[in-house]
């Protein structure tokens, strides 16, 4: 369950591959992802699916961004709680990021559902 005071927008936080780097998660669930990966930072995933859907509507990531300090990101990377082609406004929100901040994007993904 997601808990409505926290932030779909963390950081920045530093990079060693993407420098000053602000994230978006736009799943805000305990872990959801199409694998289940050993190696995975998350440790066990709570859901797996490959089922696409809102969690975080984009006018809330766009909200959780004006009041970031977004200024002094590098890149503005997708990422968090699984795996960000799980989100249906995917590329809405990019979109809509790229419109207000000019940053580059980056979206850390396995890939497995670009095809899709």
């Amino acid at each position: 369950m997601r808990d409505e005071a926290r932030k779909c927008v963390y950081g920045p936080v530093k990079s060693w591959r993407l420098g000053n780097s602000l994230g978006i998660d736009l799943l805000f669930v305990d872990s959801i992802c199409s694998f289940a990966c050993v190696y995975c930072q998350l440790g066990k995933i709570n859901r797996l699916t490959t089922k696409r859907g809102i969690f975080v509507p984009t006018a809330r990531v766009m909200g959780d961004l004006s009041s970031s300090d977004w200024k002094d990101a590098d890149v503005i990377t997708f990422s968090g709680s699984g795996e960000p082609t799980l989100a249906a406004n995917l590329g809405e929100a990019i979109a809509e990021i790229r419109r207000a901040t000019h940053k580059p994007i980056a979206v850390l993904t396995n890939s497995s559902l670009l095809g899709d």
